[in-house]
């Protein structure tokens, strides 16, 4: 727990591309519930945040897990949560 606080106090946007990489973990490990929750509060506070915060994270995301944002929650979701999801990703 110690650990995450300080990574959030000294890379924010690391931070928040992997938890964006554990809720889209989870949906791809369970297509077959509804467990879009993570995804959605961390896509809409990181969509709104005015500070460019998002560029930033799908930088860390991408510079991270070598894939970009996008392409994974196209991946892991379907339908119009898919549509819903990735305006959620356009900064």
């Amino acid at each position: 727990m110690t650990a995450h606080v300080l990574n959030g106090v000294i890379n924010r946007p690391a931070r928040d591309a992997m938890l964006l990489r554990h809720a889209i973990d989870d949906i791809s490990a369970h297509k077959d519930e509804l467990r879009y929750e993570l995804l959605i509060s961390r896509l809409v506070r990181f969509h709104w945040d005015r500070t460019g915060h998002l560029e930033r994270v799908k930088t860390e995301y991408y510079e991270k897990y070598h894939a970009e944002l996008e392409d994974d929650v196209e991946d892991a979701t379907r339908g119009d949560f898919r549509e819903f999801v990735l305006e959620l990703c356009q900064s």
